[in-house]
């Protein structure tokens, strides 16, 4: 029987170092730690599944090729792990019988030789009968009563077990295989604990919609308009104008290591292995939010709606983004700032650390972002006397470095441009942005020189601008 794991995860300490990460279990087991022998009247008895692991640490890149000395033929297929992996428990049970391995996968482990950045590691399961079902969990602790020979009596239990990082329960019919090699394979599902917002550090591929444009942008203080920690940050829209912009997040594990490197898709999973999508939220109908999917295809308009469904093929596979597309209609206002979430929806219970999981993380397993529309109090100033003055008033909610004013034509902070980059008016801030009304005044000073001028308010942090604002010097 060969058995091939398939899909688990490299993983780097990205998100453990910018984030604090938040353990006995297993079922029934070998008590001696020695490799299990197969069931006596299996329809393979004796056979033994070779596993083989190599984890690549300093590349976030590991990966599993598995084979069975299965009538002397042996056969391979890679895969991937976490590199955050210590430990890796894997239970086989056919009819009435499970038999599970604890095999040590650290650095140190007998069972492991290290060349390099490379760590390769050999071990076996039993293969006990034509029906088998597999359980995996992937974690980063080594097993508890550890042998010479690399296989422990099981992991620690509460509190101090260890973190599951990844997992799968599995049924398999083998008996169209037997007599033969027997191939199956074991796709790891990601267990996540948390998120960790990337859309500042990264741009999705084209033709993904973009994470900045005009009347899209993010700023990433951290804070809503109470000054409140808002884990996603803070996402700045244009009121009035349609945008599309994208979310980019990581999602974490709970050993604080970001997933990267996969080689097919898998469902996300929590810690009892049962499947369970992600979802990503919006708190008002305005703002629609759709998953990017199948490699980074762009959602069509009608995947667009105030709650989606994180499929476990919504990565961008290149560097394993967890991409959302984030549709913001023409009718958002400016006086309604909401919220997108992204949810996590793996609550489980470990059974390592007697404690759900995805409450460990500094938001309890989902992100918020805060929503914000910048607006003006008039787009229009059709008449101003030639070195006479005019105001107008910026609101952008949670815009706590304020606002600034910039010309439609020209990079010029605070000056009003004709359409051939003349200056006709300057447009100052006459005070700093008020946290209580988030609005900002701005005075604008017309020059001698009459014609018609363009600019824009626009939030210091996010990018984000007003409509265009026009002035006519008369």
């Amino acid at each position: 029987m060969r058995l091939s794991v398939l899909g688990a995860f490299g993983g780097a300490l990205i998100c453990g170092v910018v984030l604090a990460a938040c353990g006995g279990g297993g079922g029934s087991g070998h008590a001696s730690g020695a490799i299990p022998a197969a069931t006596s009247g299996s329809s393979n008895s004796g056979n033994e599944t070779k596993i083989l692991v190599t984890i690549r640490s300093g590349k976030a890149h590991a990966k599993v090729n598995a084979h069975a000395k299965v009538g002397g033929r042996a056969a391979k297929r890679p895969a991937y792990v976490s590199t955050n992996a210590e430990g890796l428990q894997i239970s086989v049970t056919s009819g009435s019988t499970t038999q599970t391995v604890y095999a040590d996968i650290s650095n140190s482990s007998v069972l492991c030789t290290t060349s390099g950045n490379v760590r390769t590691c050999a071990l076996s399961v039993p293969t006990l009968g034509a029906q088998e079902t597999f359980i995996a969990l992937e974690v980063d602790q080594t097993p508890t009563g550890e042998g010479a020979n690399g296989y422990g009596t099981g992991f620690a239990g509460p509190p101090n077990g260890p973190n599951i990082l990844a997992a799968i329960n599995q049924s398999e019919n083998l008996s169209s295989q037997l007599g033969g090699p027997i191939t199956v394979g074991l796709t790891l599902g990601p267990v996540v604990s948390f998120f960790y917002d990337c859309s500042s550090y990264w741009t999705p591929p084209t033709p993904l919609p973009q994470t900045y444009t005009a009347n899209f942008g993010d700023d990433t203080s951290g804070f809503n308009n109470s000054g409140g920690y808002t884990a996603g940050g803070r996402i700045v829209v244009t009121a009035g104008v349609a945008a599309t912009g994208t979310i980019i997040a990581n999602f974490c594990d709970a050993s604080g290591g970001y997933e990267d490197y996969a080689t097919s898709t898998a469902p996300f999973v929590d810690v009892n292995t049962s499947p369970v999508p992600l979802t990503v939220t919006s708190s008002v109908s305005q703002v629609t939010v759709a998953p990017i999917i199948n490699n980074g295809t762009p959602p069509p308009s009608t995947a667009y709606s105030t709650t989606a469904s994180i499929p476990g093929d919504a990565y961008y596979w290149d560097n394993l983004y967890l991409v959302v597309a984030v549709n913001v209609s023409s009718s958002y206002p400016s006086t309604s700032a909401s919220t997108i979430t992204l949810n996590n929806n793996l609550t489980a219970v470990n059974p390592f650390t007697g404690e759900t999981v995805n409450q460990l993380s500094p938001t309890g397993g989902s992100m918020p972002y805060y929503v914000a529309a910048i607006a003006a109090s008039s787009y229009s100033f059709p008449s101003v006397a030639a070195s006479g003055t005019a105001t107008v008033t910026g609101t952008d909610e949670g815009a706590r470095s304020g606002m600034d004013a910039e010309s439609a034509y020209g990079a010029g902070d605070e000056d009003c441009n004709n359409g051939s980059g003349a200056p006709l008016a300057t447009v100052a801030p006459s005070s700093s942005i008020s946290t209580s009304t988030w609005q900002e005044s701005f005075t604008i000073s017309a020059g001698a020189t009459a014609g018609t001028c363009t600019f824009y308010l626009y939030d210091t942090k996010a990018g984000t601008v007003t409509q265009p604002i026009s002035v006519t010097v008369e």
